[in-house]
């Protein structure tokens, strides 16, 4: 998104994503203060990096809609795969992806993909958890800007905060580099640090655990 007063207006009928490094760091801190404020399960190496795989995909996952959005640049081939499922993603890019429907039918895709893992390599609940936070952090990001996005689609229009468009963000700009990525930086900062003793637990038991 270009937040803030300043940025390039899109094209007419086209809207401008959040840069993906804000949705990276807002993914982050959304599944940060869900997860650290409930009491850590006892948790294997390989989940935990799961987590963090489906904490950054989470987050990217609504711009699949959008051909070299920043998750098909990491996938194989993204280009031709992002071509061949265009279709699915009615209305283009920031529509049903970007709805609460979008939401609903990524998470029931990534829970069907992670119950096909063998049983025992890792635990489903923690990775699908961090998956949906991250994939609804985006959609609360993207509300914040001038575009604002269809949560109850195909029912109503886009829908922001505030409720006064001229007051919400534009994509890309100083306030989105200045003001947006500094605020998520400190929230999520002081989430870990408030939360220290039992990420250092939690660290502790996957150390002993890989001896």
């Amino acid at each position: 998104m270009s937040l803030g007063r300043g940025g390039a207006c899109p094209p007419p009928g086209e809207s401008i994503p959040m840069t993906g490094r804000t949705h990276d760091l807002a993914a982050a801190t959304a599944v940060s203060l869900v997860v650290l404020r409930q009491p850590l399960p006892p948790i294997d190496a390989v989940t935990l990096v799961a987590c963090a795989v489906a904490t950054f995909a989470g987050g990217l996952a609504p711009d699949l809609d959008k051909p070299g959005s920043k998750l098909w640049r990491q996938v194989p081939a993204g280009g031709l795969l992002a071509w061949l499922v265009r279709p699915a993603f009615i209305g283009g890019h920031r529509n049903l992806s970007h709805s609460l429907l979008g939401a609903a039918l990524f998470a029931l895709g990534v829970q069907a993909l992670l119950h096909a893992v063998p049983a025992g390599y890792i635990r489903v609940v923690p990775v699908w958890t961090c998956f949906v936070v991250a994939y609804l952090s985006h959609l609360v990001m993207d509300s914040l800007t001038e575009e604002g996005v269809p949560w109850f689609f195909p029912f109503g229009g886009r829908l922001g905060f505030p409720p006064l468009r001229p007051l919400r963000l534009k994509t890309g700009g100083w306030f989105e580099h200045l003001v947006v990525l500094p605020v998520l930086w400190g929230v999520l900062v002081y989430t870990w640090h408030a939360h220290l003793p039992e990420v250092m637990a939690l660290l502790k038991a996957l150390g002993a655990s890989g001896r």
